[in-house]
């Protein structure tokens, strides 16, 4: 009797020793990731824009003294800016990497020689343009990375890169900067655009973005 209970409890503790490491395997092969979403302050976040214009030909009917004249004008150029409010947006990091974003903006424009104004320079307001960022890559200078995604102005979207630096600059902030220019003649800005009539047509759009209140979710996956 004696020595099937010494069998017996040898058994357990041959099952025992045996089990454990599994467990501990198990354990081994999943590990913790942290998303942080952080939203975009739209009273400390600014979207500026520059857009230089130099047109080879421009016809207009503007109104002068009363009267609607047509002007015939060569190698038109001029330059204006402005600011773009931010309506809103966030950054996401995984762990401690940037790794997309999201921005929506209210994108105005000032036209020189609007065809459905007779001013000279008028405003108009496009739908809120939105700009996803899909893809974040690192460069080999700390700080500064390569953004890729996609940019919608009005019905139209469009795959945009351009270079920025993002940075924690307090607890829970992070800063991000970067330029993006557009050529309009990709995009439905000008009116009736000729191309054999614009030497050149961009908008730089400068952004200088600060994201806060972060939120965290953690998840386990597997390595």
């Amino acid at each position: 009797m004696k020595s099937i209970i010494v069998i017996l409890l040898a058994a357990f503790v041959v099952s025992s020793c045996g089990s454990g490491p599994e467990k501990g395997n198990d354990k081994d092969n999943f590990s913790v990731r942290t998303t942080t979403t952080y939203q975009v302050d739209s009273v400390k976040s600014k979207v500026n824009w520059q857009r230089d214009v130099e047109n080879k030909v421009e016809n207009k009917q503007i109104n002068l003294f009363g009267a609607t004249s047509t002007v015939n004008m060569e190698n038109v150029s001029y330059s204006t800016d402005g600011t773009m409010p931010v309506l809103g947006g966030n950054l996401v990091y995984i762990n401690d990497t940037p790794t997309s974003a999201e921005l929506v903006v209210n994108f105005t424009m000032v036209r020189l020689f609007s065809k459905t104004s007779e001013k000279t320079l008028s405003t108009e307001e496009f739908p809120p343009s939105s700009l996803k960022i899909d893809n974040i890559k690192a460069d080999s200078v700390a700080g500064k990375y390569k953004l890729e995604g996609s940019l919608t102005i009005k019905d139209k979207t469009r795959p945009v890169t351009f270079p920025a630096e993002i940075s924690k600059t307090g607890k829970d902030l992070v800063s991000l900067k970067g330029n993006l220019v557009l050529h309009t003649l990709d995009w439905p800005i000008r009116e009736d655009a000729d191309p054999a009539r614009v030497k050149k047509d961009e908008i730089t759009l400068e952004l200088n973005l600060v994201f806060g209140s972060p939120e965290k979710q953690s998840d386990n996956i597997p390595k």
